[in-house]
């Protein structure tokens, strides 16, 4: 195993007060990234417009799992590069909200080989170009917490009615194998509940050609949180999702950190994904010295992933049992 560099520049206000930029350089064994972007975001609800640029660019392998197996099933390397121009407008904007039309524009090259083949096969090279409008509507509303993300300090949790649509062209002339268009939308809400809140958010993209969908992922997500005392709060959250032909190794990908947290990683992957969590947390101590927090979490975690037409993989974690999965 090799080590890793990773270099990070991050500058919100480089230019007049206004323009951020950023720079990323990342070299592992297996592979480097480099990433960089330059623009005016909307640094406020009552921003009027906005114009980005980014670049990213990898050369590494990728690494696919089944079935719970902790060695890959397969290793590819992948070269991708992908440079974007984005620019909106508020139609409205104020502290209640907006109201804002974009229009985004890409280029794109994402190409894969089995990692046996490199030294002797021409890696393929496809690029492929995309523009389109979108729209994108707001209205605001925050909740301030304590002790829910981090200790002492108030929280805004984002509780806004929002949504999100936009589509873009995908013809041959613009490097697909088949004429078609994208799609993209996400929307979501949340509503004050006594001693906390509940919110509700779904996203989807898809590509679509004469012969349907071509590829797609939609992901619905749920939470609940009960805080009857800045000591006390009751976490629960809901996942849900899908998938049509991933691009590799962007699979679900669940196990350790993200999901089952009391499975190694990996454990589950799929194109279907279900994940449940309670969690209660006490914060035994919100600050000491403004330097420390203390704070004691228990949980209950059930959640998979698998692959369309094989047998569903799920597994859960007790307080007072082993890990075990099902399937």
């Amino acid at each position: 195993a090799g080590g890793v560099l990773t270099l990070q520049f991050r500058q919100p206000r480089l230019i007049a007060n206004r323009i951020y930029a950023t720079a990323g350089y990342q070299h592992r064994s297996d592979g480097r990234a480099v990433s960089a972007g330059m623009g005016l975001p909307f640094l406020s609800l009552t921003s009027r417009s906005s114009l980005t640029t980014n670049v990213y660019d990898f050369d590494g392998d990728v690494l696919r799992f089944l079935e719970g197996d902790p060695v890959p099933n397969e290793v590819l390397r992948r070269r991708y590069t992908i440079g974007r121009l984005d620019g909106a407008l508020a139609l409205s904007a104020s502290t209640a909200g907006f109201v804002r039309l974009g229009l985004f524009s890409q280029i794109r090259r994402d190409d894969f080989l089995d990692t046996s083949l490199v030294a002797s096969t021409e890696f393929p090279h496809t690029v492929t170009a995309a523009v389109g409008p979108y729209f994108w509507a707001s209205r605001a509303s925050y909740l301030v917490m304590r002790n829910f993300r981090s200790f002492s300090r108030e929280e805004d949790v984002d509780l806004s009615s929002t949504f999100l649509v936009g589509t873009y062209a995908a013809p041959t002339a613009f490097g697909y194998e088949h004429d078609g268009f994208g799609l993209q939308g996400n929307a979501g809400t949340g509503v004050r509940l006594p001693g906390g809140f509940a919110t509700l958010r779904a996203a989807a993209t898809g590509l679509v050609s004469g012969s349907g969908l071509d590829s797609g992922t939609v992901r619905v997500t749920g939470m609940w949180v009960a805080q009857p005392s800045r000591a006390h709060t009751l976490v629960v959250l809901g996942q849900l999702g899908w998938q049509e032909n991933p691009t590799p190794g962007e699979e679900f990908d669940l196990g350790l950190n993200r999901g089952p947290r009391a499975f190694y990683a990996h454990a589950f992957t799929g194109d279907r994904m279900i994940n449940v969590l309670v969690e209660y947390r006490w914060t035994m101590l919100e600050s000491w010295g403004d330097v420390l927090g203390l704070g004691l979490a228990g949980f209950v975690d059930y959640g998979g992933a698998w692959y369309e037409g094989s047998p569903r993989r799920t597994g859960t974690v007790r307080l007072d049992s082993a890990p075990r999965a099902a399937q």
